[in-house]
């Protein structure tokens, strides 16, 4: 086998009409997300697989979400007219931040504004004097207990936001742990709690692959807050994978302040494909996005002077903590 595409399809009413859409691409909102491949005849398999899916008829339209800009199949399917495709480009940009890790936690620290510096500083002090550190997840055993106070502090912090969180309904808590538990064994996960005193107070979900951390959620009993017991778990965590030896700190995708705040000045871009074969139903779905997107643009246009202009995407944007 020399490659896979991880997806699925999916059934509208209006229009009716069949999708193929990438794992990831609804619910758990991945980023990155791909093809897997096999081989050293890369730009081949991929003109192949192109023309693969172009011969099923088994869907109108290919909704092809949040690829790298730099991906493989991005670059195939731009560069591969043949296949069949028509070709369209939604014309929304959405951006990963990351930081480039130094060589020590001294120069990262050195590296950040005073202001952010200096806070750090103060806080860890504060909340060190109080009895805080850094606990990762490190047997089994402890991982059930640790999914639960993960969650406790992730609905916490969502629910203050007007938002449900990621262990809303009874399919996503199962989801999630058995993703956890997973990656757990294979050694990515990484389940870090800041501990005040035996309290675990604050805790981020990330993963941990190759040369990268991968941040991928976060919360905090806002009882805490004042604290700024997040800012100080994330400024941690990001030491911890220097002294690991990582490359990179990746926040996924949000352009919240946080990120900018401790150093994610560098960031990668999503995009989104859609694939259609001319058809009358595809055509007029995405007619309908975007009639969709025209309306919620001029929504934002509308309630940003009201909302202090801290809309951003759609999104207000925020400070975890």
């Amino acid at each position: 086998m020399l490659a896979i595409f991880p997806g699925y399809i999916t059934c509208g009413v209006f229009p009716p009409i069949r999708r193929l859409r990438l794992l990831g691409s609804e619910v758990v909102t991945s980023d990155f997300l791909d093809v897997i491949l096999s081989g050293d005849s890369e730009k081949e398999i991929l003109m192949e697989l192109l023309s693969a899916l172009h011969g099923d008829g088994n869907y109108q339209l290919a909704e092809l979400s949040d690829l790298r800009e730099e991906s493989p199949l991005m670059t195939s399917i731009e560069s591969a007219p043949s296949s069949g495709w028509q070709v369209q480009d939604w014309p929304v940009r959405k951006f990963c931040p990351y930081l480039i890790l130094p060589e020590s936690p001294a120069a990262y620290l050195s590296g950040l504004s005073r202001g952010v510096r200096k806070n750090f500083q103060y806080y860890r002090r504060r909340l060190e004097k109080k009895g805080a550190f850094l606990e990762i997840i490190q047997r089994e055993e402890d991982l059930s207990q640790g999914i639960n106070d993960f969650s406790r502090l992730h609905r916490s912090r969502r629910s203050q936001k007007g938002d449900s969180g990621i262990f809303f309904s009874k399919a996503q808590r199962n989801f999630y742990a058995a993703v956890f538990e997973r990656f757990f064994r294979a050694g990515w996960l990484e389940l870090a709690f800041l501990n005040v005193a035996g309290e675990r107070v604050a805790g981020v979900c990330q993963f941990s692959y190759g040369n990268a951390v991968y941040y991928y959620q976060t919360g905090y009993d806002v009882s805490w807050e004042k604290s700024s017991v997040g800012f100080v778990l994330n400024g941690m965590l990001i030491e911890r994978a220097i002294e690991q030896g990582k490359s990179y700190y990746e926040f996924l995708r949000g352009e919240e302040r946080y990120k900018i705040r401790l150093g994610a000045v560098q960031k990668h871009q999503l995009r989104d494909l859609y694939l259609t074969r001319g058809n009358l139903y595809g055509e007029l779905y995405l007619a309908l996005r975007r009639l969709h997107r025209s309306v919620r643009s001029s929504a934002k246009t509308l309630l940003n002077p009201f909302l202090g202009g801290r809309m951003l995407d759609g999104k207000l944007t925020h400070d975890d903590g």
